[in-house]
């Protein structure tokens, strides 16, 4: 009892008392009579009784936990959200139903799954609401009014469902045993359209909660399996052990992991002696172990060898190990997940096996027997394969069968319990594509290399491919089966949930459906996810033989020719063929050194060609010999004019555009080539928000035919033969018909014109020239959602540019993916200017005889051919052991490509006084006096060349730069203003990009630094360039010391960081800051935008902090909020212009009136001065003298600077500008290291 005044008072009644007097603008005085109330009258522990003063969105203002049931890695029980509380500080704020479901509504993201009860408290009354409720009656609520005569026994006795002895899910879990139905099936997770507002909050929150429970579980299974892996493994080795002993002795020994025996042919008489014993104790010993053996002669030996593992590397063995047991969980919830859909569609009748009664019948065997769950999930796969075996049959995933680990064993009683509450007849087809996403974290998919690709993605490209029904589709390496889902939604899923298709048409559809991945329980997800869809025919399914056949091959190499051993495996042989009229997906990005060599007859396959037309290396990227296999091997042939063809759709790197080492496959789409490339969707701005990999992605579209290049008009005179080439003649036979087809369609009758029309459409197609759809995403594309699945993209409502297809391609094979038609002007006029090589001082070496490697400014005498002339330029030098230092004054500094911005170095050198004459290799340096006394060393990785001139004999770089020097006749032309030119950062990022790095990088080699444009009209104009050196220099200067004045005068006055500021701020009202999903998922920095004004929105402060309306946050406070848009403003179009959600939180801004005066006026002082517009307006000089000098006028002058400032790719692309700080790093190690790419 407490004391007040001279009367004794409980606790409760204090409670009660404090908060019925509370104040508007005081809610945080509730939270503390509230957790009184929750500790000491409904019995909770006070260390689970947690109040959120954070005032950050994300937690309820109190929140009661409990038991969860499972425990962590160290035995330790984990409390789930029980019960959360919202708390509002005005009076009959939830007096009427339609206010509780307004901020149930808004509130229901404190809604966790295993959350039992909602309450909402005002100063008049406390109401809890069930959430886990089948019914969704307002009546359930439960009300306690607060008044004179609230007492103690009536609150208890009202909410003695609430009490702390009957939380947490143990409680229910016992009930769940014990054939409790309760709340088998009570959320639904879609609504009917009539649904009331509560029902369909109710519906919001479990699907929420349905994709978090499936998180959950999978992480508490997997991480049970895997402790049941380790546990195994001596047996497993015992087994292995036994085998190698009978394969030593019979080397012909076969282990069948179907029927778990071995048998021999005895190659010899004594051997046959003793065979008999030996066969009959081994096949004991199999037995026995039952999967156990199964795992250990089939399943680990051939997931090693699927993932190329390395041999006897611990390291390695662990991840394969993880991995195993990961596929081994996720596919035991997958299947937990289609017999639920099983159960709930009734396929079983009434019976129910892995909820109740199946768990409450089990319970007896369980206790007489000591089975483990996994002994019920055997018993229901056999019931559920009756129906579809393909995703019942026994794997070499089913080891578990064998083991009857406690902990896994509760793991999977947990699954079970979890995904009962759902009722899966109400789970339609936009919730199942977020089903797989669920399986593997973030960290996951990165490590094993699992990408899951987004299902408007596969949308997107299957649309693109222009595909009949009727036409068949394959995904080579369909994983999950994403692309397999699309198309048959595409062709007859919509119409069936819609109820406007038939049984028949769908199983049409699926038998003109195949897929193939290397990973068991891919190939089963896969299976089970187009399965889904189709049991809403449950009637029809049931009367059928049995269920349609969903042709998924599983471990079969997409990649191996057929007739190679491995590829005869299993069902891919079947569906090996050249019949397919699409073939899409995203195949597998393994570099040649990590996916293991082929065999000899596939290695041939892909590099003799076919049919005159060369092949590709077999040590090709695997993306890249799934392309060639695709266009080769699957797609559809097209008949002689070129119609028919079948079309290709994958995800792949934008490498394939670039790389030296797809030059061979570029090679086959080029202009003359064997395939045409239809459309392109160039990714790489977007490319964070795709996949949890570090790739830069691109929609690709191809056909198999050759592509059409505009026709020679001789063609058109019917005089002129007719090209040998059979699609070529045909082609121009069309061309020559096309006059005659269209008088005909212009004299045609009425009833007859649609018919003209289709024809002259249709052969205007056969010879009209190729042009490809480029598309360039940026984040305007993607549509967060409510957060609960992945971002969609919006890849149609990109606005898609023609290009004529030879455009598409540089001079050397490369594909542009960025240059539009009113690029490709101006890029055309520069390359009529001969190339930046022509600057370049030439030299001779000697390349055979005596004395191979001279070199010599001066032609050769005597045998020229033993000479090659060649042009100053070349990488670094390299040092792979200890450096030499020189004897004092004779040696050089060495700097690395860090230390180089425009015009300039910063930093010191990383060593002084170096005789590079012992470096590993010189590199260029090993010209030696030859070289020019001014060179230049351009940053290798970096968005655009930045160059500094130097001194060679003074100065060397590392190969980290590459260097160049000039004609002696260019010696004095500065190359470092003009690279800071927009126009060759425009043509540079456009046209020569030769590697595909983040940020926008890319490496500056010497061969596509050649490739810049160069006229020798720049030696004239170099005295007007270098006299705007120092304009540039200080302008710089000026721009970001001011830059550093104005931050380091911020900084001086009286700020806080955000997160405080806001936090002092709520404190009473207990309100809370809200972000975007684009800062809650931080998939990537935000750039942030100067026009950051708070926009008032009901009690919140809206602040659209970058050109994107996808980028916001919401502070519950005017100062704050004020303050922080000042903040942020301060810092656009500074070094400090990009922030996330925690930079946010962290940022100095000004707390109140006073400060924010302050703080406004040194932002405009510091605006006013305007050092950026001053570099712009020097960079726009240099554009004009480099622009006339490459022979562009004003109008492509001024279209590239619209370019470089607007376009979300291009304006990215800026120097190293003079003034600004780079970081330097010391000498990389382990360049040399075996586990380099590993």
């Amino acid at each position: 009892m407490k004391k007040s005044g001279n009367s004794i008072i409980g606790i409760f009644a204090e409670a009660i008392q404090t908060i019925r007097d509370v104040k508007r603008g005081q809610e945080a005085a509730m939270y503390g009579p509230l957790r009184d109330i929750f500790c000491d009258i409904l019995g909770y522990p006070r260390s689970s009784v947690h109040i959120d003063i954070a005032g950050e969105d994300g937690r309820p203002d109190v929140t009661c936990r409990a038991p969860s049931g499972i425990t962590d890695r160290n035995g330790k029980s984990i409390e789930i959200d029980w019960l959360v509380v919202e708390a509002k500080d005005e009076h009959n704020a939830f007096s009427t139903l339609s206010k509780r479901e307004t901020i149930f509504a808004q509130k229901a993201k404190y809604i966790r799954p295993d959350t039992a009860w909602f309450v909402m408290v005002d100063p008049t009354v406390i109401i809890a609401r069930p959430v886990m409720d089948s019914t969704h009656d307002a009546s359930k609520d439960i009300t306690f009014i607060l008044d004179q005569s609230s007492d103690e026994i009536s609150f208890r006795n009202i909410f003695s469902r609430l009490s702390y002895e009957i939380a947490g899910v143990p409680k229910r879990l016992e009930a769940f045993r014990g054939g409790d139905v309760a709340l088998i099936g009570t959320e639904k997770l879609t609504m009917p359209d009539e649904g009331t507002k509560r029902q369909n909050n109710q519906a919001l929150i479990a699907r929420r909660n349905f994709y978090e429970t499936l998180r959950n579980t999978t992480s508490y299974l997997q991480e049970s399996t895997l402790g049941t892996l380790q546990s195994v493994l001596d047996k497993a080795t015992k087994i292995s052990e036994f085998w190698n002993k009978f394969k030593e002795k019979y080397r012909d020994a076969v282990f069948d992991p179907y029927t778990l025996t071995a048998t021999a042919h005895p190659g010899s008489y004594e051997a046959a002696m003793t065979y008999g014993g030996d066969v009959v104790r081994l096949n004991r010993e199999l037995k026995k172990a039952g999967s156990i053996a199964r795992l250990a002669l089939d399943g680990l030996p051939e997931f090693r060898a699927r993932v190329n593992a390395k041999e006897n590397d611990a390291k390695e063995e662990k991840k394969i190990l993880e991995m195993f047991a990961t596929e081994t969980a996720n596919l035991i919830l997958a299947r937990i997940l289609l017999i639920r859909f099983f159960e709930d569609h009734e396929f079983f009748g009434k019976n129910r096996y892995i909820c109740n009664g199946g768990v409450e019948a089990f319970q007896k065997l369980r206790e007489k027997f000591s089975f483990g769950y996994t002994r019920l999930l055997r018993m229901a796969y056999e019931k559920a394969q009756a129906l579809y075996a393909a995703a019942f049959d026994e794997t070499e995933l089913d080891w578990v069968f064998a083991t009857n680990d406690g902990n896994l064993s509760n793991a999977i009683e947990w699954a079970m319990y979890q995904l009962s509450r759902y009722d899966f007849t109400t789970v339609k087809g936009d919730i199942l594509t977020g089903v797989y996403d669920r399986f593997l974290n973030r960290e996951q998919r990165k490590k094993f290399g699992e990408y899951y690709t987004p299902p408007s993605i596969a949308r997107y490209i299957v649309d693109r491919l222009e595909l009949k029904p009727e036409d068949r589709f394959m995904d080579p390496a369909c994983g999950s089966g994403t692309f397999l889902i699309e198309r048959y939604q595409q062709v007859v899923g919509e119409d069936a949930d819609r109820g406007l298709a038939t049984f028949d048409e769908v199983t049409a559809a699926l038998d003109r459906l195949a897929g193939n991945d290397l990973n068991t329980f891919s190939a089963v997800l896969a299976q089970i996810q187009i399965l889904w869809h189709v049991l809403v025919f449950k009637d029809e399914l049931l009367a059928a033989p049995e269920f349609p056949d969903i042709a998924i091959s599983d471990k079969a190499n997409s990649i191996i020719r057929p007739g190679v051993e491995l590829a005869q495996h299993g069902r891919f042989v079947e569906l090996d063929d050249r019949n397919y009229g699409g073939i899409a997906g995203n195949p597998p990005y393994v570099r040649p050194e990590r996916s293991g060599a082929l065999d000899e007859v596939t290695t041939e396959y892909f590099e003799s060609g076919y049919d005159g037309w060369k092949g590709i290396s077999a040590k090709a990227n695997l993306y890249a010999l799934f392309i060639y296999r695709a266009l080769d091997g699957w797609c559809r042939r097209s008949n002689p004019w070129g119609e028919g063809a079948g079309r290709l759709g994958f995800v792949v790197p934008l490498a394939l555009c670039g790389t030296q080492e797809n030059a061979e496959l570029r090679r086959l789409f080029g202009p003359d080539g064997r395939w045409t490339i239809k459309e392109i969707v160039d990714l790489e701005v977007i490319w964070r928000d795709l996949f949890d990999a570090k790739v830069l992605p691109i929609v690709f579209i191809a056909e198999a035919r050759p592509p059409r290049l505009p026709l020679d008009p001789k063609w058109l005179n019917k005089t002129t033969p007719l090209p040998v080439e059979e699609h070529e003649r045909y082609r121009v036979r069309a061309a020559r018909l096309q006059p005659w087809i269209d008088e005909r369609l212009a004299k045609a009758r009425p009833e007859s014109l649609a018919a003209w029309q289709n024809i002259a459409d249709r052969n205007r197609k056969r010879w009209e020239a190729d042009q490809v759809v480029i598309k360039l995403a940026d984040k305007t594309c993607i549509d967060f959602g409510d957060g609960t699945k992945r971002p969609a993209f919006d890849l149609a409502g990109i606005p898609g540019s023609h290009l004529d297809y030879a455009d598409l391609f540089t001079p050397d094979g490369r594909i542009v993916t960025r240059v539009t038609p009113e690029r490709r002007t101006i890029i055309n006029k520069l390359l009529t200017n001969p190339q930046m090589s022509s600057a370049f001082q030439e030299y001779w070496h000697k390349t055979k005889g005596d004395k191979r490697g001279t070199v010599s400014l001066n032609p050769p005498k005597g045998n020229a051919k033993m000479w090659e002339l060649r042009s100053m330029s070349g990488g670094g030098l390299a040092f792979r052991g200890k450096k030499a230092s020189a004897r004092s004054g004779d040696g050089v500094d060495v700097y690395k490509a860090e230390n180089i911005i425009a015009t300039a170095l910063t930093g010191l050198p990383l060593d002084k006084n170096i005789d590079i004459a012992r470096a590993s290799d010189m590199g260029i340096f090993r010209l030696g006096e030859i070289l020019p006394k001014r060179c230049y060393a351009v940053a290798q990785i970096a968005t655009c060349p930045n160059a500094v001139p130097f001194d060679p004999s003074k100065i060397v770089f590392t190969n980290t730069a590459t260097i160049f020097g000039p004609r002696e006749d260019c010696v004095d032309v500065p190359f470092d203003l003009m690279f800071v030119s927009r126009i060759y950062r425009y043509f540079y990022a456009l046209h020569c990009r030769m590697s595909y790095l983040d940020m926008n990088r890319s490496h500056i080699y010497p061969t596509n630094l050649r490739m810049l444009p160069w006229n020798d009209a720049m030696i004239d104009k170099s005295a007007a360039l270098e006299a705007l050196r120092d304009d540039l220099v200080n302008a710089c200067q000026n721009h970001f010391r001011t830059e550093a004045s104005l931050f380091a005068a911020i900084d001086r006055l009286s700020l806080r960081p955000f997160r405080d500021v806001v936090k002092d701020a709520v404190k009473k009202t207990g309100k809370k800051v809200e972000w975007s999903e684009s800062l809650n998922k931080a998939h990537e920095p935000v750039e942030l935008t100067r026009d950051c004004t708070p926009v008032v929105e009901g009690e919140t402060w809206h602040l659209q902090i970058s050109e994107y309306l996808l980028d916001w946050v919401k502070v519950p406070d005017e100062a704050a909020a004020k303050g922080l848009a000042a903040a942020l403003s301060a810092r656009a179009g500074t070094s400090k212009n990009t922030v996330d959600r925690t930079s946010i939180l962290e940022t100095p801004i000004p707390p109140d009136a006073e400060t924010l005066q302050k703080f406004h006026a040194l932002v405009k002082q510091f605006r006013e001065s305007d050092h950026a517009s001053a570099i712009d307006t020097v960079v726009d000089k240099i554009d004009t003298i480099v622009g006339d000098a490459l022979g562009l006028d004003d109008n492509d002058i001024a279209s590239i600077k619209a370019d470089m400032t607007n376009d979300p790719f291009l304006k990215n692309i800026t120097p190293r500008w003079p003034a600004t700080e780079t970081r330097i790093h010391g000498y990389r190690t382990g360049l040399d290291s075996s586990s380099r790419y590993s």
